[in-house]
């Protein structure tokens, strides 16, 4: 049967050889409380707990056990154990400095991808003003041929081919543009002959302007509010240098441009696939390379009455 504090008191003082007047004088109390202690009558306040232990040489632990000792927080340490309080100040400091941070690189990326659509736009828009140049644009659908378009420019005048394909049957009509007298020619290849109307609207073809209106301008717009609203959905563009070649991803669709001069080169791939074979469009751009008999009418053609 484990002892009583009372007992362990008693037996600890008999041992040191003290009488309860003595013990009493060391611990700084009356005979009578030592008295009422060792007959448990009393309990001993915690900082007598410690002074007993101290005089008797008996360890705080087997004076009150282990239960009531974690009642009490006494340990046998001088000093009681001190628990931490939670710093709300210096986490929510931690917290500020890294949403801080993110906010930061995110507008640092923002500013980048901005940057990058508008050179992009910029040195596009300069193809709107070209004068001389030889333009293709092939179209795709399901891997098949669907449509192309072949553009001839230069001062001022245009030869165009528009080629389509359904049911693997080609039909493709031509057509020259006088942009500076206001005349289109429209060309009858088996015939030999063409048919001249005047050109109400010239605005398309200005300045070369007419293979600027065939790039892919569903990706990148084809005037400032277009590239405004593109602008403030910069989180849904991503750029990289791939294959040698810019690519610009705005939600799901992808264009490809030549890195050097920022002509589209691919429109859309299909299934992240970037083999040219399985793009929707494809292009192809020469600066200079048109003579003035690509853009005239052959002088053996005659016209329409």
């Amino acid at each position: 049967m484990s002892k009583t504090l009372g007992e362990i008191i008693a037996e600890g003082r008999k041992k040191k050889g003290l009488s309860q007047e003595k013990f009493s004088e060391q611990m700084k109390c009356t005979r009578q409380m030592v008295s009422r202690w060792e007959l448990d009558d009393a309990k001993p306040r915690t900082e007598n707990i410690k002074r007993i232990s101290k005089v008797l040489e008996i360890p705080i632990d087997e004076l009150i056990g282990d239960k009531d000792k974690k009642k009490t927080n006494i340990s046998n340490d001088s000093n009681p154990i001190k628990v931490k309080k939670f710093n709300y100040r210096k986490v929510s400091i931690i917290i500020g400095i890294i949403i801080a941070l993110l906010i930061v690189l995110y507008g640092g990326y923002s500013i980048y991808k901005y940057t990058l659509l508008n050179n992009i736009y910029s040195k596009v828009a300069q193809y709107m003003n070209v004068e001389n140049y030889y333009f293709r644009r092939d179209s795709y659908k399901n891997d098949e041929m669907r449509n192309t378009v072949e553009v001839w420019y230069k001062n001022g005048l245009y030869k165009v081919i528009e080629t389509s394909y359904f049911d693997n049957i080609e039909n493709y009509s031509v057509k020259y543009f006088d942009v500076i007298n206001k005349y289109r020619y429209t060309v009858n290849e088996t015939e030999k002959t063409y048919n001249q109307s005047y050109l109400v609207n010239t605005t398309q073809y200005e300045n070369g302007a007419y293979m600027y209106s065939l790039f892919p301008f569903s990706i990148i717009g084809n005037a400032k509010e277009d590239f405004g609203r593109l602008s403030r959905q910069i989180n849904l563009i991503f750029s990289k240098i791939e294959d040698n070649k810019l690519l610009l991803k705005i939600n799901d669709e992808k264009i490809y441009f030549n890195k050097e001069n920022y002509f589209p080169v691919i429109d859309n791939i299909k299934n992240n696939n970037k083999d040219i074979s399985d793009a929707d469009m494809q292009y192809r751009i020469e600066l200079n390379s048109v003579q003035d008999e690509d853009v005239v009418i052959p002088n053996y053609y005659k016209k329409e009455e």
